[in-house]
């Protein structure tokens, strides 16, 4: 008789070496996470298959040193795939409401590990797009960590990038926010995204505008030029703290004063400079 949980891993992960340890530690566990005791091992198969319960159960296995690395890989891997990337409006709201509450933990074992792609990314973004506590879901370290692995990320997008650092930095709190940004702007973002960041955090609107702009381009909110935002996309749009805005200003100042070095060029001049 087949197990339906060693099938969900043997299967679903294409783990069938890890399957038997794998079944076992969701049958253990599975009844704590959903509050049921009286499930069938069908209906933890099932339960497996929801994103929330699956990427909880895959953040409580990350630690265990009884699993192997290429299995955790697997498992977190997995819990991304069981996240759809919304095709529509509506979608979105539904992978907000799925994601697993420490999916940045996740996000950044696949980072430590190399295996952060960006579909992970995007993954991340829409998530924490609608669901902000999921950045402060995890310890400063991770959190820290996993935004430095995306702003380094070049095949990802230079708009995603300052959008997902914009959430960040919003997200957590104003002396965490200040540390970070100057973090970044010292040396721990790609010298292309570090002038525009810092026009975000010291834009007048708190970077609203731009971000909106980015937003509206990655499907995050609907498009339409002149179109008025709702209370809850409203809610949705990271304003950076006013007081990082002196931060971002004195960066820009001294970028761009002149007495920088010779041969480089001012932030936000183009053309050739003739």
């Amino acid at each position: 008789m087949v197990d339906p949980l060693r099938q969900v891993f043997a299967e679903d992960l294409r783990r069938p070496e890890d399957a038997d340890i794998l079944a076992a530690r969701a049958r253990g566990l599975l009844p704590t996470l959903t509050g049921s005791q009286d499930d069938s091992p069908e209906d933890m198969a099932v339960r497996l298959r929801d994103p929330r319960i699956f990427g909880t159960f895959v953040g409580l296995l990350l630690p265990e040193e009884g699993i192997g690395p290429s299995a955790k890989i697997a498992l977190a891997e997995h819990a991304f795939d069981l996240l759809p990337l919304p095709g529509s409006e509506g979608d979105v709201i539904l992978v907000g409401s799925r994601a697993p509450p420490r999916l940045l933990a996740l996000a950044g074992f696949l980072a430590d590990e190399g295996r952060l792609t960006v579909l992970h990314v995007m993954h991340v973004l829409f998530a924490v797009f609608l669901d902000r506590p999921l950045v402060t879901n995890v310890d400063r370290r991770t959190r820290t960590r996993l935004l430095e692995s995306v702003v380094a990320q070049s095949e990802t997008s230079e708009p995603v990038r300052l959008l997902y650092a914009g959430l960040h930095v919003a997200s957590v709190p104003e002396a965490e926010a200040h540390a970070t940004l100057e973090r970044l702007l010292r040396g721990g973002a790609p010298d292309s995204l570090k002038g525009v960041l810092a026009g975000v955090v010291a834009a007048a609107d708190g970077g609203a505008a731009q971000l909106v702009a980015i937003a509206r381009e990655e499907g995050l909110l609907a498009s339409g030029a002149g179109r008025s935002l709702s209370s809850s996309e409203l809610a949705s749009v990271p304003r950076m703290p006013a007081r990082l805005a002196a931060l971002g200003r004195r960066w820009l100042a001294r970028v761009n004063s002149p007495e920088r070095p010779r041969g480089r060029r001012p932030v936000g001049q183009t053309g050739s400079g003739k």
